[in-house]
C-alpha cells in the first residue's frame, strides 16, 4: 500500500529561507517536479503555507502573508 501523505520522496529538495520577513523562518520544497510549497513560521508559533509553481512568487506571497499576520499583532 502506498502512504501518499508521507512527504518522503527522495526527489524533493528542501531549501532553509531566513529573510524574507523579520522574525520568520522559511522552508521552500520542491515536492515533485516543478510544484513547489513554502511554509513559515514565527516565534509565536503561527504559520503560512502557499503551494505552487513559481518558488520566487511563493517567497513574496508567503513573505506578504506573514508581514500581514505581524502587522496585525498578537491578539
Amino acid at each position: 500500500m502506498i502512504n501518499r501523505s508521507a512527504k518522503t520522496n527522495s526527489a524533493s529538495a528542501t531549501h532553509p529561507i531566513g529573510d524574507l520577513a523579520d522574525g520568520w523562518r522559511f522552508r521552500l520544497t520542491e515536492i515533485s517536479a516543478g510544484c513547489y510549497e513554502i511554509e513559515g513560521f514565527d516565534g509565536a508559533g503561527r504559520r503560512v503555507y502557499r503551494q505552487g509553481a513559481d518558488p520566487d512568487a511563493l517567497k513574496q506571497l508567503a513573505a506578504a502573508d506573514a508581514r500581514g499576520i505581524s502587522n496585525r499583532g498578537v491578539i
